[in-house]
């Protein structure tokens, strides 16, 4: 073999070296700005709507979670909000919020994050027909969490979990926890991340990932 034969076979090898490379970081940049892409915030009432169907307690804060019923990255917010009533429990209302368009059946609603949250026993869940009540609190991303006060005040508004689909410490669930045993909290506001919660997003979640 020839010298320029040998150089130009180990350039190829070089270059398919360093696109392999490229293109393995390249996706490793693109998960991890994916993972960290919050949704969009609630325009939450700051005080509670009289009209909703959703019973505010009178003697301790009413916590809602909206909760596309297909988000897997909504697990986590669940697993966050079962560590959070270890430390809270019988200091507050909870309920679990999943809006169900018209077009789809009740079995739809009921997938993996329905059963799960209807295993806590101190989460109240709601079929929400129509997405009513989620219009009502102006919910728009799947794990969103609002407390209220039992003067009917918002109290807090964001996510609990730190990135998209991942349980551990967050801000969210420290803020909450501080709130609810009475102490001042860092922050009242959180970003949250999970599935657009809107009537013609409701099939973006059954291909396993959220959309970006």
């Amino acid at each position: 073999m020839s010298v320029s034969r040998f150089s130009t076979s180990r350039l190829l090898k070089v270059t398919a070296i360093v696109a392999w490379v490229l293109m393995i970081g390249g996706g490793f940049v693109a998960l991890t700005k994916y993972q960290n892409a919050p949704g969009a915030p609630a325009q939450a009432p700051a005080s509670w709507p009289t009209a909703s169907a959703i019973p505010h307690a009178p003697d301790v804060p009413t916590l809602l979670v909206f909760a596309h019923p297909r988000c897997p990255c909504t697990d986590a917010t669940m697993g966050e909000l079962r560590r959070l009533m270890r430390h809270v429990a019988g200091r507050v209302q909870v309920h679990a919020v999943f809006p169900q368009p018209r077009k789809m059946a009740d079995a739809w609603t009921e997938a993996s994050l329905w059963h799960d949250a209807t295993s806590m026993p101190s989460v109240r869940v709601w079929r929400d027909r129509a997405g009513r009540e989620t219009d009502r609190f102006g919910a728009a991303t799947s794990g969103q969490v609002l407390l209220y006060d039992t003067t009917g005040a918002l109290r807090f508004q964001g996510g609990i979990t730190g990135s998209r689909g991942h349980e551990g410490a967050n801000a969210g669930r420290t803020a909450l926890r501080s709130i609810l045993t009475d102490t001042t909290p860092a922050r009242t506001e959180t970003f949250v991340f999970g599935c657009p919660l809107q009537e013609h997003d409701a099939g973006a979640c059954t291909t396993g990932r959220c959309p970006r």
